[in-house]
């Protein structure tokens, strides 16, 4: 089985070289747990060290919040962006404007497809639950869309925000 690169110190070694290709991977965690930077690293590597495109789809910070995150590190991600290996959207769930959710998961495998992505961060998909109150709707969602991005060969690395105090993986059953 292909491995891809995490880029992220000491965990390749400890997951046997990286993530399985074309997989989905969930990371989940409190706020303010580090799992955006995360994120971040593990496409700023892929594009940088291994030339492979990826897509950063941010549903609640904001692409400037990310930029200036990134500025700890010292990534320089305009040059990626400019080769046409890295891109950041940001989605905007709105009560007031309840897209389908199948319509957003579509938005984002078009995404994906559009840059070639080989590598994809969704942060976060607790963000789901503006598009849908029921949790059997993002399960089946995120299940459709891990199937699509497979498709793609697209390794994905999903967010899910935990929630204090409780010793679930994700909101959602996920």
């Amino acid at each position: 089985m292909n491995r891809v690169s995490t880029g992220i110190p000491g965990l390749d070694e400890i997951i046997e070289g990286g993530f399985p290709e074309s997989s989905s991977i969930l990371l989940s965690g409190g706020s303010g747990t580090g799992k955006s930077i995360f994120g971040m690293q593990y496409l700023y590597h892929g594009a940088k060290q291994k030339g492979e495109p990826g897509v950063y789809i941010t549903m609640e910070e904001g692409p400037h919040n990310l930029w200036w995150n990134t500025q700890r590190f010292r990534w320089d991600l305009l040059p990626l962006e400019q080769k046409n290996l890295l891109r950041i959207y940001k989605f905007e769930p709105s009560k007031e404007n309840k897209d389908d959710l199948a319509d957003q998961t579509s938005k984002i495998i078009e995404k994906a497809q559009s840059l070639n992505a080989k590598r994809l961060v969704i942060d976060s998909i607790t963000a789901f639950s503006f598009w849908t109150e029921k949790s059997s709707d993002i399960r089946y969602a995120v299940y459709n869309l891990i199937n699509e991005l497979r498709k793609l060969k697209c390794t994905t690395l999903l967010t899910c925000e935990t929630i204090g105090g409780k010793n679930e993986i994700s909101r959602f059953g996920v």
